[in-house]
This record gives C-alpha cells, sequence and structure tokens, in this order.
C-alpha cells in the first residue's frame, strides 16, 4: 500500500536538527490530516487550529465550504487525530488543545510565524513522495517508486476515501458525506 510507504518514509526522515525536526513534525501532522479528515490541499492551507473544536460533545474539524458559498461541514475527529493535533501543538509550543476560533495557522511555514502557503504545502509533500520513492528503488521495489513518483498531493485525499469507502458498512450517503461531494458520481468514482 502506498500509504503505508509514505508514513515509512515519513519515519526515515532525519530528525537531527531544528530544521529537520520542523520538517518532519509538520509533515506528520499533515499526512493525519489528510488521512483522517480527507481534507483538500486548499482546506489544509486555508483554515486555522480554532476549526477543531467540540461538537455535540465530540472533537470535530469545520471545513468551511468549497467556493464560499456551501455551509460549513462537521467532519468528526478520530482518537489518532487528535493524537496527532496534540503533539503537533505540542511541538510549536502550543497549548495541547485548541480554543475556539484560534487563529494560529492549521499548518505554519518554516518561520513558524505564517500559514503555510498552498504551493509550500504542495512541495513539501510533494518532496516526501520523491524521498519514499527513492527509497523504495533502492528497495528494489520499481513499480511502487515509479507509481509513487506520478502521484498528485490531492491522492492524500482519494486514499483517505478509499479507506472510508473500503469498510463494509459504508454507504454510498457515508461517502459522499466524508468526500464532501454533492455528486453521487464524484463521489462513486
Amino acid at each position: 500500500d502506498l500509504f503505508k510507504a509514505v508514513w515509512v518514509g515519513l519515519e526515515a526522515l532525519p530528525r537531527q536538527t531544528p530544521g529537520q525536526c520542523n520538517v518532519y513534525e509538520r509533515l506528520r501532522f499533515i499526512l493525519a490530516c489528510c488521512y483522517c479528515l480527507g481534507l483538500r490541499m486548499e482546506e489544509l492551507a486555508s483554515h486555522s487550529m480554532g476549526h477543531f473544536r467540540v461538537w455535540q460533545g465530540e472533537w470535530a474539524f469545520i471545513v468551511k465550504g468549497k467556493g464560499c458559498s456551501e455551509e460549513d461541514e462537521f467532519i468528526p475527529v478520530a482518537p489518532d487525530l487528535l493524537e496527532a493535533l496534540n503533539r503537533y501543538r505540542e511541538y510549536l509550543g502550543l497549548i495541547t488543545l485548541p480554543r475556539v476560533d484560534e487563529p494560529t495557522p492549521l499548518l505554519l511555514n518554516r518561520s513558524g510565524k505564517l500559514a503555510i502557503s498552498k504551493r509550500q504545502l504542495h512541495n513539501a509533500v510533494k518532496g516526501l513522495f520523491l524521498q519514499t520513492a527513492a527509497r523504495l528503488e533502492n528497495e528494489s521495489k520499481l513499480e511502487q517508486a515509479a507509481l509513487l513518483r506520478q502521484l498528485a498531493c490531492h491522492s492524500l485525499r482519494h486514499a483517505a476515501i478509499s479507506q472510508i469507502g473500503g469498510a463494509k458498512e459504508t454507504g454510498l450517503a457515508d461517502l459522499m458525506g466524508f468526500s464532501r461531494h454533492k455528486d453521487p458520481q464524484t463521489a462513486a468514482v
């Protein structure tokens, strides 16, 4: 599974310097958000920590509607993601759980002061894909490496949707809700 290979690639990243630790912690949180929430890259780059909040007694992530015309969506936060959020916030020197409407960007750039741009986000994820592909090539897993080199960052979203769709009890309506697609044909692809 390519997503597992990417996680292994993440764990293989060096963490000896503060810069390397920054790259690792941010990528770790990016992968957790993508896999657990099925976010689009622009959603990762544009949302704040305050989008995590308690909703109906449980932690949820509020996604602003695509194109600013749709309603907000509430995505339940799995325990693994809550743990990843706590870890990332602790790394950043923040309290472990965000305040309601906290303005801190969901992902900070390398300086740790501004929101990561969509381009920086894309470059970080694609860089991880390429490093993982190189590792796979060294292990003679050429087919997996070639596929990983071709993947777009958006494929993380597809991996999350596929994981949800693979569960036997998941129906098309559930899949549409998680993917935030209004057209059943788009969600079924």
